[in-house]
């Protein structure tokens, strides 16, 4: 049959066990790798985000000025991304070209399909963490776009560079001639922050243009970065019909808004799922499955409908079908790769997960009756629990005396105390 299909005889062939199936890889659409050592999900609590940055975000990532220090973090992050399911990552990197440059190769080494970009940061970031120019910035960003486009490929390229201002605030380029030039090449993708928070929302509209073109003033609410310097188009991450990806570990722990992601398929906004690493609890797309669950339950319960109408998707608890459409299909959209990945369909690269249903099985044994080793382990089961419970009874009863009996003594000394 491989030989029907033109494969190549010496090709290794897997079966699927009993229980196991195939599914389209996760893809996760935003994640900062240089936040692995912070992951513990415990620092900055208390903080807001900007002051989660600049208290405990910034102060991690200038460490990868050291390329040493990079590589072992990167190799444990992108190990610990493959190894939850994630096949594709949008990952953020630093400012530190070296360490974004080693970034890239581990995820090629590595195999994983990924877009690898150097924060540009030359305004409004601390001053041990900040480039010295915008045009600094520029010339590093295009020397790692180049580096990434010189590694070996085999078939096609996995790994791929992109373009990412921090976030709006942060980055002069975004007005610059070269940064046009830059973004105007139809195979390089745009990623960025934008309104992520009230505060952040208002510094980004006081330092954007403020005359924009009426494109820009009709969809500047899901890609105002790019809008503003009317360098959108289709082929990126925020292109022609916007994308956005939801982020709700993030929107929970540094203290934000939950995003009300339901309107954005009447907006024709594609929609994917991020982790968010560190923002986010876990590199694992299945928790932010999960989080995304909970997060939809939140937006249904603060906005009930009225009259008890409306859209299959807004104001809603999200279905599993949707929940693991925006893991994976969804998430190839954001990417502009849905040609390519995200699903399963002809004609697409193999890129896929295979899962496997846990199960409990008892296989007859010869000469017993069918069921007999079954109604065995039940009986055993039952038996297991009385002697826990009756055990517990002991224990509890046990325990009651002897609080009986050092209240007795407690009394008993209180009585003496007096009497004396």
């Amino acid at each position: 049959m491989l030989a029907q299909h033109g494969v190549a005889s010496d090709a290794e062939l897997i079966r699927l066990k009993m229980g196991e199936f195939l599914m389209p890889g996760f893809i996760d659409t935003h994640i900062h790798a240089p936040q692995a050592p912070i992951l513990a999900g415990m620092f900055g609590q208390e903080h807001e985000l900007l002051d989660w940055l600049s208290e405990v975000t910034f102060p991690m990532e200038s460490r990868f000025s050291d390329v040493g220090f990079a590589r072992r973090a990167y190799k444990s992050i992108i190990r610990r991304t493959i190894d939850y399911g994630s096949t594709t990552c949008c990952y953020y990197g630093t400012l530190h070209l070296e360490s974004t440059k080693a970034l890239a190769e581990i995820v090629h080494a590595y195999g994983q399909r990924a877009f690898v970009g150097k924060c540009n940061m030359d305004q409004n970031s601390p001053d041990y963490y900040i480039e010295p120019s915008a045009e600094a910035s520029l010339a590093a960003t295009r020397e790692l776009i180049a580096h990434i486009r010189a590694i070996p490929r085999t078939h096609s390229a996995l790994v791929q560079p992109i373009l990412t201002p921090r976030f709006a605030m942060s980055a002069r380029l975004r007005c610059s001639p070269g940064s046009r030039a830059a973004a105007s090449d139809p195979a390089l993708a745009i990623q960025t922050h934008i309104s992520e928070t009230s505060p952040r929302s208002c510094l980004r509209s006081s330092s954007s243009p403020r005359n924009p073109s009426p494109r820009t003033r009709t969809r500047s609410r899901y890609a105002g970065l790019w809008d503003c310097t009317s360098s959108r188009r289709s082929g990126d991450p925020q292109g022609s019909e916007g994308r956005r990806e939801p982020l709700p570990d993030e929107q929970l722990q540094p203290a934000q808004r939950v995003h009300q992601g339901r309107h954005a398929p009447r907006s024709r906004i594609k929609v994917g799922l991020g982790t968010d690493v560190s923002g986010g609890f876990s590199p694992s797309v299945l928790a932010a499955i999960q989080h995304a669950s909970m997060c939809s339950k939140v937006v249904a319960m603060q906005n009930p409908p009225a009259d008890g109408t409306g859209s299959r998707f807004t104001n809603r608890p999200l279905p599993v079908a949707t929940l693991l459409h925006l893991a994976t299909l969804g998430g190839a959209e954001v990417c502009n790769l849905e040609s390519r990945i995200g699903s399963l369909a002809p004609g697409k690269a193999f890129d896929a997960l295979v899962s496997a249903c846990a199960q409990t099985r008892v296989t007859p044994r010869f000469g017993r009756r069918p069921g007999h080793g079954a109604r065995r382990t039940r009986e055993r089961r039952r038996a297991r629990r009385r002697r826990r419970r009756e055990d517990g009874e002991k224990e509890l009863e046990e325990c009651w005396n002897g609080s009986c009996f050092v209240g007795m003594i407690a009394t008993l000394g209180r009585c003496t105390s007096r009497g004396g």
